[in-house]
């Protein structure tokens, strides 16, 4: 129940459908390819991340792991690289870890 209300003041961006069960309880949501696709993915994430930063009400941008492990080609390691560098390389391991 912690989790759902911390949601409702953070925007998801997604990748892989990985966090689309919290949609709901999210403030705003946008997927940034649902099928894994990097070149998609990629395509669409600098204006992912400028509507993301325009959410009005929103105290947090959240997004999931992209991994770098198995077969994974340059565009998905650009976007990862590009997320990571947006949340100034911050990880978290729950939504609750870092509320203030």
């Amino acid at each position: 129940e912690e989790d759902k209300k911390s949601l409702s003041s953070m925007v998801i961006i997604d990748y892989g459908q990985r966090l689309s069960s919290w949609k709901q309880y999210a403030l705003a949501y946008r997927e940034l390819s649902a099928s894994n696709n990097s070149a998609e993915g990629a395509k669409g994430v600098f204006e992912t991340l400028r509507w993301a930063e325009l959410v009005e009400g929103a105290t947090k941008i959240i997004f999931p792991e992209i991994s770098s492990s198995g077969s994974v080609d340059a565009l998905t390691l650009a976007l990862k690289d590009r997320l990571t560098r947006a949340a100034s390389g911050v990880v978290i391991q729950n939504i609750r870890e870092n509320d203030v």
